[in-house]
């Protein structure tokens, strides 16, 4: 009999003992896992920060391709008129045909109509790529978004599940 109340005694310090490791161990882990939500919540506020800016940087880049596709299609015009002034210069026939500065001016203002048009279909190809870019990166983003709030939700579940207990 003397054994069996030991034995009990024993038993009930270990289950005392393995409650108070388990209920420490349990409040540390509660604690690490709320550190992390509050980092998972910090990411996603800066995460929302910056996709606010992604949008704004896009809807810029946007607008400059309409600006630059405007002005692409403005610049027709005077290549065109320019190309038709020196086709006349061109057709006249001996003394009227005349090498002279207005051609000069007339061949030099092509060239640089041309170069320009060239560039401009350069950032044109940039700036899609860009918004491109951007538009995988907002995908990215909403994704991890999405996730995080899962998380942050399943855990104020389980936090109130654990507050009815």
């Amino acid at each position: 009999r003397f054994e069996s109340v030991k034995v009990r005694g024993e038993a009930s310090l270990l289950i005392e003992d393995t409650q108070r490791r388990k209920a420490k161990a349990q409040e540390e882990v509660s604690k690490r896992i709320a550190d992390r939500l509050e980092d998972i919540y910090g990411l996603t506020l800066g995460l929302k920060k910056e996709l606010e800016a992604n949008d704004n940087q896009t809807q810029l880049l946007m607008q400059a391709f309409k600006h630059l596709e405007f002005v692409l299609t403005q610049s027709k015009r005077p290549l065109k008129i320019a190309l038709k002034c020196l086709n006349i210069r061109e057709e006249k026939v001996d003394i009227e045909n005349v090498k002279d500065f207005v051609e000069k001016c007339l061949k030099r203002e092509v060239d640089v109509i041309r170069d320009y048009q060239g560039k401009i279909n350069i950032l044109l190809q940039l700036i899609e790529m860009q918004i491109f870019e951007f538009e995988m990166c907002f995908d990215d983003a909403r994704r991890f978004d999405s996730a995080a709030q899962n998380v942050l939700l399943r855990w104020n579940i389980i936090g109130r599940a654990q507050a009815l207990d």
